[in-house]
């Protein structure tokens, strides 16, 4: 019996994040959604790993299926990040020191998770 699947999973990385060293080599965009783990599923591969390949990492999330998501750790990053084609960001927020917590922008202005669809109104 398959257990039920979770509401959603949007941090996420694949091999994208390449030098990150949680990842090992079958972490495949194709494997996350083939798993079929969560109801709504996205990749967030770290931004500063992607930033130069990210027509090329958008496209291959995109052809699996699943949302399209970036992970941006550290302020340098922030303005690239909010121009990137994207569904959602998960920002590192540094509150105290090795005190880290995972945001999306929307939970940054209301505390309250929220995904924010491509084709609504800002």
């Amino acid at each position: 019996m398959k257990p039920a699947p979770l509401p959603q999973d949007l941090h996420i990385h694949t091999t994208w994040s390449d030098t990150d060293s949680s990842i090992v080599p079958e972490q495949t965009i194709e494997l996350i959604a083939a798993l079929g783990h969560a109801r709504i599923c996205g990749i967030s591969d770290h931004f500063e790993m992607i930033v130069d390949q990210f027509d090329d990492y958008r496209a291959a999330v995109a052809a699996q299926g699943l949302l399209i998501g970036t992970e941006v750790n550290g302020h340098e990053w922030v303005p690239l990040a909010l121009d990137a084609d994207c569904d959602y960001r998960i920002f590192h927020i540094w509150s105290a020191p090795r005190c880290k917590s995972h945001l999306t922008v929307q939970q940054k202005e209301t505390l309250r998770p929220y995904i924010r669809r491509r084709d609504e109104v800002a």
